[in-house]
């Protein structure tokens, strides 16, 4: 069969191949799991490095002009350097230049290569005073691990012995790159210089300096050669300790010997006036460990664990401590251990809800797929070399609810298929033969979303965003190879048959479809106003979005933080130290602080990727807080941040969590060549933006300019004294400073020996120009006598970005504060009310920099990665009008990716970009799963409206689980709260929920429409329905998009080749008089159940009469009674006398009443349950008109195509018979043959002529019947019968059970058994009690009444009263009884017609299969003859024209052919119309 030549049975038949491959990948995956290199970030590419120029004694504004400048432009040479972001500055002796490299540069270590040689020739071109040219291109490399060895009870030099130590032992362990030492303190003897005993020895400076300096100097000795041998001289060191250092002798003359002791002071000590750092208060050393790239973090950890453990047991004292600052490998292992424990938490949670929703096997089957995928992706990262960090970590559990996705497909199918009653083998494989392609164009679609990010953006986010497309795509496609390989082999083994469901009880799925069918039948019948309300859903969502946080990475989750404490340029370090030495103790009062690492006048190296370290000075301190965990950090900082950042007058401390953004979040940039209009504009912003609530730390990279000295000497009397300025100059430094002269070693400890001045520390700037410089012949001279010293102002440093002074104003936002608005208010500022000076120039940087440097890219990337999938969409349903309409679609992700990010406060960083574009992919693959669905309905010849019906219906579980479980997959994520990562899972959690909804609601509708043509369109195949324009336009603009009129099919009535069938029958739904006449029946019966419902309401009458009379009404005459005269005074005097009276001849009355009914036995109630049921019934009989007039049209179609195929059968026997009347009359006018034999062609001729007539007739009159049935009478039509070839009935095979259930007369009958139960309940109602309430005014008046009467009675009277009614049928009882009795029987019958009708039904259904069946294998057997009668037709027409047969038998066999030809043109019509009546039957 044709299903077990399909690739998919490959994995089937050979099981045992597939099941070892398997477990091997599975294995290797646990294997590459462990092996695999780890590490917190990706391959972070740092493109900064950093070029230092010394020139000591230089001003910033020589060093600008002599140093920075041509460095600039010399570095701007080189094409690889980043210009707009490299910035130098020019300080006291010193050129710094922040060299960036361009963005698109993926390594860097060539550029720096060559910008090192191209330095060291360029060094040449600077001053000589320019002593050193330095280049660190290692600037970015972040360390793995920071370590301190520490004691209060040892010195720095025993620390700095154990810490040497170690550093020998971790360089031996070969992933350990770099072991560099911080924070050493080094032990020195300074010599402290009285000058005034110097002076009086006289004895200047530089003899001092030259005879300390000369005793430390090693040059070469020389050699003795001589013979064989050569023997190197060795002149050992004079200065072994203090004690000879002391007793050097410095000046020696007649006697005199001047030794250091006389004329300084000897200390051995350690210098900490400079910088030094501490650990929790403890003197310590510093080393930072780098690992190499490739390696393992994690057994990197456990390898310098081993060495680090060994070390204390061998080596390290008892009162050294090793602490760990900075633990890279703990992060990184906490992360594995965690993905681990998350991604077993999604599996639990993910087979919890499957087994929920899925049968258990089945669940089962579905949850193999969780770990089997997730650990062969991982066993194929391996073997290409990925590493496990953040991003792929990420990526494994992001794919978890997705991997289950196309095994859930699968599954769905196989059970399907199985309810067919196909074998386990063959649904199996059907399943994927079918789902394959559908599943690949989706995965393919969302993998293809991802990969053009790697090639569009560039820098940091390309570097961190490198491995997610690759990662998602590795664990998609092997989730589909699983699906399609390992599913169907389990799906077979483990779930045998389809578990029948007991009758009326639902499971979930059940309920979930009960409900989305209802929901779907609302937006059917409105679905205009279904894609109007999803069109504004995403208009309002879309304006949440400035609400959002918009941040383009987040910070990061870690259990540390660090404070930076900045001073004023030129505080001293005693000032630093007392305010860093209190934020220390507030600090460690905190018992969530678990240590902290201070560092005074230096910071820290780099220990995360985009902490860059700061230019650190005496004015700085810096400390690394270690807490217990990232809650606590996050605690901290909110609370320590706002009290104490501005609590010492003149010092800013800055609380820094460790970030993934290593910009600023505001910065302004001011370019000018004036530094003074510089200050000015940027100290008007300040001021400004200081006003703002939500910044803080608002400050500028200018330092106020310092004093200064300016010393110049006299060129006459210093050059008589033999003074120049390179000498006067040591000679100051001497003075004013100290100075290395010297060094001994203390074995492998050098011991520097540097000279001071004993006053120095106390000097005033009034005693320089009293210092004695040492002149050429030995004498002292004061400084005022050589030189003019005077004070001065100069820049403490200036600062160039892209080779032009700049001014940079910069501040961060308080936390929880949305920085744009801010951002907004400040451009807005400083474009309308910032004046700045003329000739400065102003540019935004920062976070929004950043911003526009990064978003293009994304942008780009993800209109690339739309176009691809465009035309994978557009190649899969070649059709622009549905192709258009999937990417409008994509818009769906708004409204649950907002409304997520916004109630639960998390940032939308480029993270959560990456979770949209993952929605994105999943809604994707639900659009094509039912727009596939229902082109394989239109394609079987459904309507528009219910192929798009029954895609939402069928289509819509498989979607709700695969959705569930990518939903609920992230779930982890979530809960572990991560700021890089929650944001993600957010995204595809509330935006997965949310585009679930949309999609399998808004989407069929679309589908509906977009493919509901009023005329006629050809085609019956997959793909070949057309495009209505009018309602493409219409959905266009409601999602407010351009309509492509070249984008549209154009209707098919003008097309050659006629109508297809599909044209017909909507033509024949819209025009049927038939189907318009029960349409009619339809409103008909709406009307009774409206008139049934005013029942409830209440009986108003008004009656209104008027009358006259031809004479008075009422006459009389008599004597007045005593009685009655007595009754008043003005009678009493007519007592006795007689009176006569003719009274009222006219009148009117008007009556108004009310009457409502309370209780009439539930008459009222069942009537209009009988009204709503006749509604019902009329719809169901439209549908059997509709299945009725589909079934003629049909017959109708195929009968027409069938003559068609004749006529052209004909048509081809009569062109063979033409050849043969031509061959015949040759072979009688050579006398071969006898006229007869030509006789008996030409009536041949006749027969066929007669035959074509008949069929062109039949034709004709067909072509009438089903014009009038299509309501197009009178009309000339025609039809297609390009799609004769039939398609196999197992395409459109349903069980006869799932069949029944769907047929329209069983919800007749079910109708009808409702209807006998409310007839029922009538009857029964008729013999119950009625209650009704009501009200009655009346009004009436009266004429033609004499004076005497008129006087003593009103002539109007008004009135009104309140009733009750209750009526009792009491009579009504002994018969109604009976009536009951007889309704019951009614309702007995009425079940029994609907027991009768299921079984009736199903066998039915069952003839429907049996004969469509029959009618394919007719159409074998036929096709089979018509080739044999064609090869007869041959054999007998070449054995003719060779005289082997007569003509009779040449002729016969021409009829043969030509009979088994109509035989086939009529069994694929049977088939046609079989199918037709069968799927007729089962929907």
């Amino acid at each position: 069969m044709e299903w077990q030549k399909h690739w998919a049975a490959w994995p089937l038949n050979n099981y045992r191949i597939t099941a070892l491959l398997t477990v091997l990948l599975f294995v290797f995956g646990l294997y590459g799991l462990y092996k695999m290199p780890k590490d917190e970030f990706p391959a972070f590419t740092v493109r900064q490095g950093v070029v230092i120029a010394v020139m000591p004694g230089a001003t910033s504004e020589e060093i600008e002009a002599q140093v920075a400048r041509p460095l600039e432009r010399y570095l701007f040479t080189f094409k690889e350097v980043k210009r707009s972001k490299t910035t130098t500055t020019s300080q006291n002796g010193m050129c710094v230049v922040m060299v960036q490299l361009q963005d698109d540069i993926p390594s860097k270590d060539e550029v720096w290569s060559k910008l090192k040689h191209g330095l060291n020739t360029f060094k040449s071109q600077l001053p000589s005073g320019v002593v050193a040219l330095i280049v660190n291109d290692d600037f970015g490399d972040a360390c793995a691990l920071l370590i301190t060895l520490e004691s209060d009870q040892r010195s720095y030099r025993e620390l700095q012995d154990y810490s040497d130590e170690l550093a020998d032992r971790l360089r031996r362990i070969p992933s350990v790159s770099n072991v560099r030492q911080f924070g050493e303190v080094k032990e020195q003897i300074t010599l402290y210089v009285d000058r005034e005993r110097l002076a009086a020895y006289g004895i200047g400076q530089a003899a001092l300096v030259q005879a300390v300096s000369g005793q430390g100097l090693t040059t070469m000795a020389g050699s003795v050669t001589g013979g064989e041998q050569d023997i190197q001289l060795h002149l050992s060191p004079t200065q072994r300790s203090e004690e000879e250092l002391m007793n050097q002798i410095i000046f020696s003359n007649n006697n005199k010997v001047v030794r250091v002791r006389d004329i300084a002071t000897v200390k051995r000590e350690y210098d900490t006036s400079k910088s030094y750092i501490e650990n929790n208060g403890n003197r310590c050393v510093l080393l930072s460990l780098e690992m190499t790239p490739g390696n393992n973090i994690i057994r990197y950890g456990e390898e310098v664990d081993n060495v680090l453990n060994t070390f204390k047991g061998d080596y390290l004292p008892s009162d050294v401590e090793i602490r760990r600052i900075t633990d890279l490998p703990q992060v990184v292992g906490d992360s594995v251990h965690g993905f681990l424990r998350d991604l077993i938490l999604s599996m639990v949670i993910i087979i919890l809800v499957m087994m929920i929703l899925f049968p258990l096997r089945s669940a089962i089957v579905a949850a193999v797929t969780i770990p089997l995928s997730t650990f062969t992706s991982t066993g194929i990262m391996y073997a290409f070399d990925i590493p496990l960090n953040i991003i792929t970590l990420a990526c494994l559990i992001i794919v978890l609810g997705m991997i289950v996705d196309n095994s859930i497909v699968v599954i769905d199918g196989y059970l399907e298929y199985l309810g067919k009653g196909m074998g386990r083998r063959e649904s199996a494989i059907k399943s994927v033969k079918q789902y394959f392609q559908p599943m690949m164009l989706a995965t393919v679609c969302i993998c293809a979303i991802f990969f053009p990010l790697m090639y569009t953006m560039e820098g940091e986010a390309s570097d961190v965003m490198d491995l997610f497309p690759i990662t998602i795509t590795i664990n998609l496609m092997v989730s589909l190879v699983v699906a399609v390989a390992v599913i169907p082999l389990l799906n077979a083994a483990l779930i045998r048959k389809v578990k029948v469901k007991e009758e009326g009880k639902r499971d979930l799925t059940d309920w979930v479809q009960v409900i989305y069918e209802n929901v779907l039948k609302w937006t059917f019948k409105h679905p205009y106003a279904t894609m109007a309300m999803a069109v504004v859903l995403v208009i309002l969502t879309s304006c949440l979005f400035p609400h959002l946080k918009l941040r383009q990475f987040p910070y990061a989750d870690r259990n540390q933080f660090a404070v930076e404490i900045f001073l004023p340029e030129g505080e001293g370090l005693d000032r630093t130290r007392e305010i860093a030495d209190s934020m220390q103790r507030v600090l460690q009062r905190d018992e969530r602080v678990k240590s902290v690492t201070s560092f005074l006048g230096c910071s820290s190296p780099r220990f995360h990727i985009t902490y860059a370290p700061q230019m650190a000075g005496r004015n700085f301190a810096q400390f690394i807080i270690n807490t217990p965990d990232n809650q606590s950090t996050q605690t901290l900082l909110n609370e320590y941040a706002p009290e104490w950042s501005n609590h010492w007058p003149g010092a800013y401390v800055r609380f820094k969590q460790m970030d993934f953004l290593s910009v600023p979040t505001y910065e302004y940039r001011f370019y000018g060549d004036d530094m003074d209009s510089l200050r000015e504009a940027a100290d008007r912003l300040m001021a400004y933006m200081r006003t703002l609530p939500g910044i803080e730390w608002v400050h500028t990279d200018y330092d106020q300019p310092h004093p200064t000295l300016d010393v110049r000497l006299d060129p006459v009397a210093s050059a008589q004294l033999g003074l120049n300025r390179t000498l006067a100059e040591l000679q100051l430094a001497l003075q004013t400073g100290e100075m290395e002269v010297a060094s001994i070693w203390e074995g492998n400890y050098e011991v520097p020996v540097i000279l001071k001045d004993a006053v120095s520390e106390h000097m005033k700037l009034g005693d320089v120009q009293n210092t004695y410089l040492t002149t050429a012949t030995g004498a002292s001279v004061p400084l005022r006598q050589v030189a003019e010293v005077r004070p001065s102002w100069s820049e403490t440093k200036i600062v160039h970005r892209n080779g032009e002074r700049c001014l940079s104003v910069t501040a961060e936002g308080k936390r929880e504060v949305l920085a744009d608005r801010i951002q907004k208010q400040i451009e807005k500022y400083i474009a309308e009310d910032l004046q700045v000076p003329h000739g400065v120039r102003t540019e935004i940087g920062g976070e929004v920099e950043k911003n526009g440097e990064t978003t293009p890219g994304v942008l780009a990337g993800i209109i690339i990665a739309l176009v691809i999938i465009f035309f994978f969409i557009l190649f899969n349903f070649k059709r622009f009008g549905i192709t258009i309409i999937c990417m409008v679609a994509i818009s769906l992700s708004i409204p649950g990716t907002m409304i997520g990010l916004l109630v639960v406060n998390r940032t939308l960083s480029l993270t959560a970009l990456f979770g949209i574009v993952t929605l994105m992919g999943i809604i994707m693959r639900n659009e094509i799963l039912i727009f596939e669905h229902a082109d394989d309905r239109m394609a079987a010849g459904w309507t528009a409206h219910d192929a798009a019906f029954d895609a939402g219906r069928r289509r819509m579980v498989p979607i709700f689980l695969t959705t569930a479980t990518t939903a609920v997959g992230v779930i982890p994520m979530i809960l572990g709260g991560s700021s890089f990562w929650m944001p993600v899972g957010i995204t595809i959690f509330a935006g997965g929920i949310g585009t679930l909804i949309l999609v399998v609601t808004v989407l069929p509708v679309v589908y509906w429409k977009l493919n509901t043509s009023p005329v006629p369109s050809q085609g019956g195949e997959k793909g070949s329905q057309k495009t209505n324009m009018k309602s493409v336009l219409l959905i266009l603009a409601f999602l407010s998009l351009p309509a492509f009129s070249w984008a549209i099919t154009p209707p098919l009535e003008g097309q050659e080749g006629g109508l297809s069938l599909q044209d017909c029958l909507e033509l024949a739904r819209q025009h049927n008089r038939t189907l318009q006449n029960a349409a009619l029946d339809i409103q008909m019966a709406g009307e009774q159940r409206k008139g049934a419902f005013t029942k409830y309401f209440p009986d108003i009458q008004a009656n209104v009469l008027a009358f006259r009379a031809f004479d008075e009404m009422v006459k009389g005459d008599g004597t007045i009674p005593y009685e009655v005269a007595a009754i008043s005074e003005q009678l009493a005097p007519m007592a006795g006398q007689p009176y006569s009276y003719s009274e009222l001849n006219r009148g009117y009355s008007a009556t108004i009443s009310l009457t409502q009914p309370l209780y009439a036995g539930g008459q009222i109630m069942a009537g209009n349950k009988l009204a709503t049921i006749q509604s019902d019934v009329m719809e169901l009989q439209l549908k059997m008109k509709e299945k009725d007039v589909v079934q003629k049209v049909t017959e109708n179609y195929w009968q027409i195509a069938s003559v068609k195929y004749n006529l052209s059968t004909i048509a081809a026997a009569e062109k063979q018979v033409d050849a043969v009347a031509e061959l015949v009359g040759n072979y009688v006018n050579a006398g071969v043959t006898n006229r007869n034999d030509l006789l008996k062609v030409q009536i041949r001729q006749q027969e066929l002529a007669s035959n074509r007539l008949k069929l062109e007739n039949a034709e004709h009159v067909l072509l009438l019947l089903l014009a009038q049935q299509i309501g197009r009478s009178g009309e000339t039509i025609d039809i297609d019968t390009s799609a004769l070839e039939p398609q196999s009935p197992e395409t459109v095979f349903t069980s006869s059970q799932d069949a029944v259930n769907t047929r329209v007369e069983l919800a007749m009958a079910q109708k009808g058994v409702e209807a006998a139960e409310q007839q029922v309940r009538l009857e029964r109602g008729k013999n119950l009690p009625t209650l009704a309430v009501g009200v009655v005014g009346y009004h009436a008046g009266f004429g033609g009444l004499s004076d005497n009467v008129s006087n003593y009675i009103d002539t109007k009277m008004t009135n009104g009263l309140v009733m009750g009614t209750l009526s009792v049928p009491i009579t009504g009882w002994w018969g109604g009884s009976h009536a009951i009795r007889r309704q019951k029987m009614k309702l007995q019958q009425a079940q029994n017609d609907a027991q009768d009708a299921r079984e009736q039904l199903a066998i039915d259904i069952e003839s429907a299969w049996s004969s469509l069946q029959e009618a394919y294998k007719q159409i074998a057997v036929t096709r089979k003859a018509v080739e044999q009668s064609e090869e007869n037709l041959r054999i007998s027409n070449d054995e003719y024209r060779v005289g082997k047969s007569t003509l009779t038998d040449l002729l016969d066999a021409e009829t043969l052919n030509r009979q088994c030809q109509n035989n086939l043109s009529d069994a694929l019509a049977r088939y046609q119309i079989a199918l037709s009546n069968y799927q007729l039957k089962t929907r």
